[in-house]
């Protein structure tokens, strides 16, 4: 008797559903575009989730001769906040990508950079790993 009631008890507990914390990345897309003068510019789109109706303190990070040349267009999409914007960088961008605040959460970041001459990178920043190395 003790051995059916052990039994029913393990698969009681199986049938609970696993506890975890939910995993939705901050995704950040980068695709350059011509640019007259020969400095490097690129559509942005930066999406980060939201939890309980807060946006993570996330920032992407460029180097400090990038600016952003038109004003930041921000929309809340499902559980998410979406922005775009137009980065130009006279002094270029390759390898020089972070995003601030990343080490103290436990999400990730999906980035992709398409560059102008056909290059690609496509890799994924993590708390320990917050920039391109």
């Amino acid at each position: 008797m003790r051995r059916l009631t052990i039994l029913a008890a393990l698969a009681a507990a199986s049938a609970l559903p696993a506890a975890g914390h939910e995993v939705r990345p901050a995704f950040l897309r980068l695709d350059a575009e011509a640019a007259a003068n020969g400095a490097e510019r690129y559509q942005v789109l930066w999406k980060t989730p939201l939890t309980a109706g807060r946006r993570l303190p996330l920032a992407p990070v460029f180097p400090p001769s990038c600016s952003k040349s038109k004003a930041a267009v921000d929309a809340v999409a499902g559980d998410a906040v979406v922005e775009r914007w137009l980065l130009a960088c006279p002094q270029g961008l390759r390898g020089e990508v972070a995003v601030d605040g990343l080490a103290a959460t436990i999400t990730d970041v999906v980035l992709h950079i398409a560059f102008a001459d056909g290059a690609r990178i496509a890799t994924v920043l993590t708390p320990e790993r917050p920039g391109l190395a």
